[in-house]
């Protein structure tokens, strides 16, 4: 699983390699199937609470801006765009500025095009591509246990709303060391995934939609002319 993730990553540009896993990352967490355990009998609250709030949204559509800083705290990359996601499988990611770039998976099939690099990778979905986050919530809130340490995190000052959890891997062998989601009013507003190396991905989402139609066509990437394809 570990290798595949890897090989996959490997066929994007070093520009935007570790953050495409981080969006990969996050997108795979926002399409899994989400459940929780029929009869009420969850350890973790804080595992149980992630789960229910992720679960009751069938879709989601926001603005993002994602900002990827160093281990030393520097921001090296920034960029923004917006996202179309629905259970299960599918979503679009779409990069404007300042490098266009689309993610898009059909739940069967993952699309990513660099109008840089005249290229589009093909890839069959996985829930397992980006490693541990496409297990994260992909059935009982006991898997999610299993795989991760759940706590709710502090937020300083407190604002009415506004919850936060971090999540830690208990594996070895994870694309993260650390994810943290925050809440506002059961919304998504923002998810940080920590790598090995100290290198911060966050994600900030504003103008959000819940749980409105999102159009099919946007679950599908139109393979311009005249670009390179790489896959199936």
């Amino acid at each position: 699983m570990y290798a595949s993730t890897r090989c996959f990553f490997s066929n994007f540009n070093s520009r935007s390699a570790s953050a495409v896993a981080a969006l990969v990352s996050v997108l795979t967490l926002l399409v899994s199937p989400v459940a929780i355990s029929s009869d009420g009998a969850v350890a973790n609250t804080a595992a149980a609470e992630v789960s229910s709030i992720l679960g009751s949204n069938v879709t989601f559509n926001a603005f993002f801006e994602q900002t990827v800083f160093n281990h030393r705290g520097r921001a090296i990359q920034e960029s923004h765009g917006r996202i179309w996601v629905e259970r299960p499988g599918r979503f679009r990611w779409q990069a404007t500025e300042p490098y266009p770039q689309t993610v898009v998976s059909d739940g069967k099939q993952l699309w990513f095009y660099d109008p840089d690099l005249e290229q589009v990778t093909i890839r069959p979905f996985d829930n397992n591509l980006s490693s541990t986050p496409g297990l994260l919530l992909s059935g009982e809130v006991a898997q999610l246990e299993s795989s991760f340490t759940v706590a709710v995190g502090d937020i300083t000052p407190e604002i009415e709303g506004l919850a936060r959890y971090v999540l830690t891997p208990k594996g070895t062998e994870n694309l993260f060391s650390e994810l943290e989601l925050v809440f506002k009013d059961d919304l998504l507003v923002s998810m940080q995934i920590r790598d090995s190396l100290g290198q911060l991905t966050e994600f900030r989402f504003s103008d959000i939609a819940v749980n409105e139609p999102i159009d099919s066509g946007k679950f599908h990437l139109k393979i311009p002319e005249g670009v390179d394809v790489i896959g199936p």
